[in-house]
């Protein structure tokens, strides 16, 4: 992606807060009133889409197209300037850095009270918020500062002091780190094996429960290694299919996370991988209620805290619509489904020029399409597989580009592209084959699909396909198909030539 089109998307991310603050930052820096950068702000922002041409057309215009890059590189340089300054007072790191260097400012100026004020503000906010590395420098700073003011007795005492506050925090530093390597130790397991399939893999994920510091939360000397703790066991539980413990802990993480609002403002993607792992519990259990209270619980989230982050709003949307979308396809509520796509594709374009979580975005524009397809909607359908099948090539969630590709053959034989049909299942099944996600079911599939195209008995090739469908031993390829191609349905209409209408 060019630098022009980075501080593009930079610029139509701004929230109106942000443009106007900006504005007021520009204008301090210019002697003009018409000044060449914040006329570049201008032109990008006018754009609703990237269009290169468009944009050279008004660059030529007003005279600025000789010298863009240069122009541009500035723009980027100030417009990140202006979000950090204006971050200053809602970034925690932000705000104990600038706490830090006021008091080293009033310290080399001689106002050493007003100094030792601005230190305790940064000592209180970086113990509240866990910022350890943070504190080994305000303790230096806060010696330096207090050898000017105090009595020899005083400062010997403090010293002391000190030196204990310190061999804590380097302690906790140690402790949240150790921690964190047991919690990346775990995921990291939890992504190889899945759900185990023998004892040895088992045994695995119980071995690193046996180490020392996960025997008692109490080992644990901060709310952030207790927050690795809580999320080790809750792997560990989800992994060995023991749903109502993983849930119990769940419980027990969030009320630590919320017992400290300092925290959970500072670790917003934390909280809400917590409750991102209540909800996939929620579905594989089918249970409604606990699935609907936890996503309104996630959509009140910013409110009952006060938090205005759109980058956090957009974790939330991405979330919790997906996760509402994917139950009312598993349980054939399609007139429910069908309500929330257009607030789902109208959020999308929303957050379109912030750019999305792409396993979220591909998961969502999986279930739009399925909707559009439950609905006859052949050719919305087919839109959107189109939007998923263009980050193929990613390898980012394989599971969906796989099922998309399935899905893909299906409505061109919908479509009578007989032709097409037989190119494209070849190539279908190369990417399945070189993913090691091509199944018996679906070689069934495809061969199915190839046998109707030819006008074959229906029949006789839907029963072959379903007997061998029943047989299947993949569990987790065969749910998807039952929750979500919904293949026994599917089979019926092609056994009855029935063919779905196209959107005209």
């Amino acid at each position: 992606m060019s630098r022009k089109k980075q501080t593009y998307q930079l610029i139509k991310g701004l929230t109106q807060g942000e443009k106007r603050f900006f504005t007021l930052y520009m204008s301090k820096y210019s002697k003009k009133k018409n000044n060449s950068i914040k006329k570049l702000c201008d032109i990008y922002d006018s754009n609703t889409e990237w269009n290169e041409q468009n944009i050279k057309k008004s660059l030529k215009k007003e005279k600025l197209d000789g010298f863009t890059s240069v122009l541009n590189n500035r723009l980027l340089d100030k417009l990140i300037t202006g979000l950090r300054i204006q971050s200053t007072d809602n970034i925690i790191d932000l705000s104990i850095n600038r706490f830090v260097e006021e008091a080293r400012i009033l310290f080399q100026r001689e106002i050493f009270e007003l100094a030792i004020d601005k230190i305790r503000k940064a000592k209180n906010l970086a113990y509240s918020s866990e910022k350890y590395d943070k504190l080994l420098e305000i303790c230096s700073v806060e010696k330096l500062i207090l050898v000017r003011v105090v009595n020899n007795q005083q400062f010997r005492e403090f010293c002391i002091k000190s030196s204990k506050e310190i061999d804590e925090i380097i302690k906790s530093i140690v402790n949240k780190n150790a921690y964190r390597e047991l919690s990346d130790e775990m995921f990291y397991l939890y992504r190889k094996l899945g759900i185990p399939k023998n004892n040895e893999e088992k045994s695995q994920l119980k071995n690193l429960t046996n180490h020392p510091l996960l025997k008692n939360i109490k080992r644990a000397k901060s709310i952030s290694a207790k927050s690795s703790f809580y999320f080790i066991y809750t792997i560990y539980y989800l992994s060995i299919q023991e749903k109502k413990k993983a849930l119990n802990t769940i419980d027990n993480h969030l009320k630590i996370i919320e017992a400290n609002n300092q925290y959970f403002r500072n670790n917003l993607d934390q909280c809400l991988a917590v409750l991102n792992n209540a909800l996939f519990i929620h579905s594989e259990n089918n249970d409604k209620i606990a699935l609907f209270e936890t996503i309104d619980k996630i959509r009140k989230l910013q409110t009952v805290h006060k938090i205005e982050n759109t980058y956090f709003n957009r974790l939330i949307f991405e979330t919790t619509y997906s996760m509402e979308l994917d139950y009312y396809i598993k349980n054939d509520e399609l007139k429910a489904a069908k309500n929330l796509v257009p607030e789902i594709i109208r959020e999308l374009k929303k957050y379109r020029k912030y750019g999305w979580s792409l396993d979220r975005f591909l998961t969502m524009a999986f279930g739009i399409s399925l909707v559009y397809f439950y609905d006859n909607n052949i050719e919305e359908s087919h839109i959107w597989i189109d939007k998923i099948l263009e980050y193929e090539n990613k390898n980012s969630n394989l599971q969906i580009l796989s099922f998309a590709k399935i899905l893909d053959l299906i409505l061109h034989y919908q479509r009578h592209n007989k032709s097409l049909l037989l190119y494209r299942s070849k190539s279908v099944t190369r990417y399945l084959k070189k993913n090691n996600t091509l199944h018996e079911i679906d070689k069934g599939l495809i061969k199915m699909l190839h046998q109707l195209s030819d006008n074959k008995n229906p029949k006789k090739y839907v029963t072959i396909f379903l007997n061998l469908f029943a047989r299947s031993e993949n569990s987790y390829t065969k749910m998807y198909y039952l929750h979500y191609i919904k293949i026994e349905a599917l089979c019926t209409a092609l056994e009855n030539k029935k063919q779905l209408k196209i959107k005209q």
